[in-house]
């Protein structure tokens, strides 16, 4: 449970301070509005990216074999929601607050479509950076040892009985 409640606190606070960044930029520099929206995106998608990326590294060393792997992309489905209701119902507040640049909207559109928005912008990234993860994480094992690790649990899964008769 933990491990999606830090990613999603954590995610949520990068979203956030990037829209109150992205704000404060814009109406600064209301010409250099793209560059700002496409860096501050950049910045939300490669931090979910590369922590998602350790996270399939971390997991792939540790559990060489693919069928005792963690659901890492169900953790981060949960933080890539979590963090688009937090983050669009802070926004939202801070709009109200007198915040100015946020871009946030009524609730029901703040609740909805931009926490879809939000959420996507992490899980997609995220599963990338899984996938690519696991790879890196898997270069550094020996395929014989990895047979040998496959040949030895099912082993011990006959010896135990479980999937056979007893």
């Amino acid at each position: 449970m933990f491990s999606w409640v830090l990613r999603s606190i954590v995610m949520t606070v990068v979203h956030v301070v990037a829209r109150i960044v992205l704000g404060v930029a814009v109406t600064a520099a209301p010409l250099h509005g793209t560059v700002s929206r496409y860096t501050a995106l950049a910045i939300v998608v490669l931090i979910a990216l590369v922590w998602a990326g350790i996270d399939g590294v971390i997991d792939a060393r540790r559990h060489p074999l693919v069928e005792d792997r963690t659901d890492l992309i169900m953790r981060w489905i949960i933080t890539g929601v979590i963090t688009g209701l937090v983050a669009g119902f802070i926004c939202h507040l801070l709009e109200a607050a007198g915040v100015d640049g946020i871009g946030s909207r009524t609730w029901f559109f703040d609740l909805t479509s931009g926490a879809a928005g939000t959420a996507l912008m992490i899980i997609l990234p995220a599963a990338a950076g899984i996938g690519l993860g696991r790879w890196i994480g898997k270069s550094g094992v020996d395929p014989d040892e990895e047979a040998e690790e496959r040949r030895q649990r099912r082993h011990e899964i006959a010896l135990s009985g479980v999937g056979g008769e007893e």
